[in-house]
């Protein structure tokens, strides 16, 4: 039998260390309260209107308790607040799909839907916290005139289109964005008919920054196929209403604008005039401002 060496003793030596480790009591981690600390230093970058620090914040919390209601809500106001309203209305979702009697989440989901232009959604979701809520009407009574105040704008849009007044279309619709800031079809409408009132320049900036938030905006692609073909330049109008195409098979303007026989327009130049043209082949284009070349 081979004698010991030294230190040994048939057991594992154990350093002073390893001992202390062993011994060692392990602290557990109290979740709930780290989720309070990041909520409320993102509500500290909330105050001090930080918000993006702020979302980071409530992200953190929602990360350690992704149950808790509230957390969603801090951080869809944080969202609002930044005009992110698809990211708000996530998490105002969220948050009432955690607590179903969380008011504050119904409420910033109301708010999310009207400035995003969906009112038959804001609509459904109002009569559905008016339903669980009825005796807070005072709390939803801002959000109730906005939806029937943008029907309304809507409503009167939709006639003066019908009636070529495309400058009342262009007052309306920058009324109703300032309750709706976030609707692509509000601010689509506003640009096709700059448009057609010969602003080209504005329209085309309009066209961009949707663009710029989605380049697959098949109204923003048709509004800039619309400049660039007011302005004569019909090879580059076709390749953008194709492109909506692409994007959007079904969009009957751009469906139109492919079928007809643009060559005829190759005697006209545009200028800045408002005369009706009354050819069958611009007829979809409504007012359109043309002169002779003759």
């Amino acid at each position: 039998e081979w004698p010991l060496r030294p230190g040994e003793n048939g057991q594992q030596h154990m350093s002073e260390d390893d001992d202390f480790m062993d011994t060692e009591e392990q602290i557990p981690r109290d979740i709930e309260k780290e989720a309070e600390d990041e909520k409320n230093t993102g509500n500290n970058f909330y105050k001090q209107k930080d918000y993006f620090k702020a979302i980071k914040f409530y992200t953190n919390a929602i990360n350690l308790m992704p149950e808790k209601a509230a957390y969603y809500g801090n951080r869809a106001a944080a969202y609002m607040m930044i005009s992110n309203f698809s990211s708000a209305l996530d998490d105002s979702l969220k948050s009432v799909e955690k607590d179903p009697n969380f008011f504050k989440g119904g409420l910033r989901m109301i708010k999310c839907y009207i400035a995003l232009g969906n009112l038959t959604a804001a609509s459904r979701s109002l009569q559905d916290l008016k339903s669980r809520d009825p005796n807070n009407s005072s709390s939803y009574a801002s959000e109730t005139t906005n939806i029937n105040r943008l029907k309304d704008l809507e409503i009167s849009a939709d006639k003066d289109m019908n009636n070529n007044d495309y400058k009342k279309v262009v007052y309306v619709m920058d009324r109703a964005l300032e309750m709706a800031p976030a609707c692509v079809n509000y601010k689509t409408k506003r640009a096709e008919c700059l448009a057609l009132l010969g602003r080209y320049n504005e329209a085309q900036e309009a066209a961009n920054e949707m663009l710029r938030a989605n380049n697959l905006n098949a109204g923003a692609l048709y509004v800039k196929g619309l400049c660039l073909f007011y302005q004569d330049h019909l090879d580059k109008a076709r390749q953008h209403f194709l492109q909506v195409l692409r994007v959007d098979p079904d969009h009957s303007k751009a469906r139109l604008a492919v079928k007809v026989n643009l060559e005829p327009f190759n005697g006209l130049s545009v200028i800045g005039g408002t005369q009706l043209c009354c050819n069958v082949n611009t007829k979809w284009l409504g007012r359109w401002p043309i002169k002779s070349s003759i």
